[in-house]
């Protein structure tokens, strides 16, 4: 209760520093959104940041398992009909039926 009274006359920039200037631990509570943004994650490979092509860079929290000491390589998902093309031609149809298939709205 004694705490409470003094923290609560108190910002949290000079809170942070009284607390700071002691001996010991202590870290303010965290919040699960608070890791996109937290720098010992973002050091530590916990988040990592993707660039998208229009430019925006997004947090994503990469698989937390390791296979032979690889880091994965996060990249954007694919755009709305990005491999259409491929896939048409994968499963045996000519660019003519893919061209009936976008007139007809079915693939975009």
């Amino acid at each position: 209760a004694a705490l409470d009274a003094i923290f609560a006359t108190m910002t949290f920039d000079q809170l942070t520093a009284a607390l700071n200037s002691q001996e010991g631990q202590w870290s303010v509570v965290a919040f699960p959104g608070d890791t996109l943004t937290d720098e010992q994650c973002v050091a530590n490979g916990y988040i990592k940041l993707v660039q998208y092509d229009n430019g925006a860079t997004l947090p994503m929290v990469p698989v937390p398992a390791r296979l032979d000491g690889d880091e994965p390589n996060l990249r954007p998902a694919p755009s709305l009909g990005q491999h259409t093309e491929e896939i048409v031609a994968s499963l045996g149809r000519t660019d003519e039926e893919l061209l009936q298939l976008r007139l007809a709205g079915v693939v975009s």
